[in-house]
């Protein structure tokens, strides 16, 4: 089994190669394990490490490098950081002939293992570069990809096979369908990764009269890779860095236009009439992008940091209460439609 966390990781890659893809998606900053919440570091990285600690069975786990705290956590030191557990732990973060080579243990994933007394997983950091326009960019992903087949080729299961291209998002075997809003205001919630509990101010939009009809976070649909098509490339490989990099949107992308250019097309389609923009604590990339998003945007938008626990305490749910009144006392000023287009 290989466990990943970043929507730029294709899962029939993983499949292809012999292993069972796992996303994983943490439940809580609480998670147990040895590793305690700490200055400059996200709860999302935090539970993450936590997860993947005590989960014993995992031949390797794959980090793209788009989010900072993720790539911290799978650096990779020139000393082992003291931690013991099996050689079979190599990292794929250097290029070339280094990548071939046991080097020392990321030093956070090696100090949670050390503390559990048992192997250390084989980690991944595979580089997805912010530009996309540039052909070159492409053939960098298309190349991370080979490198990253190399790894899981020394991992004992041999050379790929062709995938069938069933996985989406986090693995589903199919896209869920957009929830119908009915005579509920229909929302956007747009960011990056969230926990599991963080997910419940979908139940809080609920609650208060409206319906979360574009999930834009990175467990949701904006996670998503292009549809499957046969006509396309020959090549695997190259059918899915453009699937996975040519279509996926995200701030960390320079330029970010993918991004605005879906939340545009999207927005209009399911006539979206507010939005709620998200960022975790220590998120500079997310939370930099919220003053562009609030110049951007051409109707109700509230902005919330995810701060400690679960981020959703008495405070938190008292504005986005006060943020559906007041989507709904705009009627359809706020709405999102074609006709008006974006600022």
């Amino acid at each position: 089994m290989i466990a990943f966390e970043s929507p730029f990781v294709p899962p029939e890659w993983i499949e292809a190669h012999g292993f069972q893809p796992m996303r994983i998606i943490p439940e809580s900053p609480h998670e147990e394990g040895p590793w305690p919440l700490s200055e400059g570091m996200c709860s999302y990285a935090r539970a993450f490490i936590n997860m993947i600690s005590h989960t014993p069975a995992l031949a390797g786990v794959v980090v793209a490098s788009t989010c900072d705290q993720m790539r911290r956590m799978a650096q990779v030191p020139g000393e082992t950081a003291g931690a013991r557990g099996s050689s079979r732990f190599a990292s794929g973060a250097a290029g070339g002939a280094a990548a071939n080579a046991p080097v020392a243990p990321a030093p956070l994933l090696a100090g949670c293992c050390h503390a559990l007394d048992h192997d250390l997983p084989s980690v991944f950091v595979m580089h997805v570069p912010a530009t996309w326009q540039d052909p070159a960019a492409h053939r960098y992903f298309q190349a991370e990809l080979r490198r990253m087949g190399r790894w899981m080729e020394r991992l004992g299961c041999g050379r790929a096979q062709q995938p069938q291209p069933k996985f989406v998002g986090d693995g589903r075997a199919k896209q869920p369908q957009t929830p119908s809003p009915g005579t509920a205001l229909p929302i956007a919630v747009l960011g990056p990764h969230l926990l599991r509990c963080q997910e419940r101010i979908f139940s809080i939009v609920s609650a208060n009269g409206g319906v979360v009809v574009l999930d834009g976070t990175g467990n949701g649909e904006r996670g998503w890779p292009a549809p499957v098509d046969r006509r396309g490339a020959a090549n695997l490989v190259e059918s899915l860095a453009d699937r996975y990099f040519g279509a996926i949107p995200d701030a960390f992308r320079r330029p970010n236009t993918l991004l605005y250019a879906w939340l545009k097309r999207e927005a209009e389609k399911r006539e979206v009439r507010g939005l709620i923009f998200l960022w975790q604590t220590w998120c500079d990339i997310w939370h930099a992008e919220a003053w562009r998003m609030r110049e951007w945007w051409p109707g109700p938008m509230l902005s919330l940091e995810l701060q400690g626990g679960d981020g959703i305490d008495a405070a938190t749910c008292g504005r986005i209460e006060a943020f559906m009144e007041a989507v709904r006392n705009g009627d359809a000023e706020g709405r999102f439609r074609r006709k008006r287009g974006v600022r």
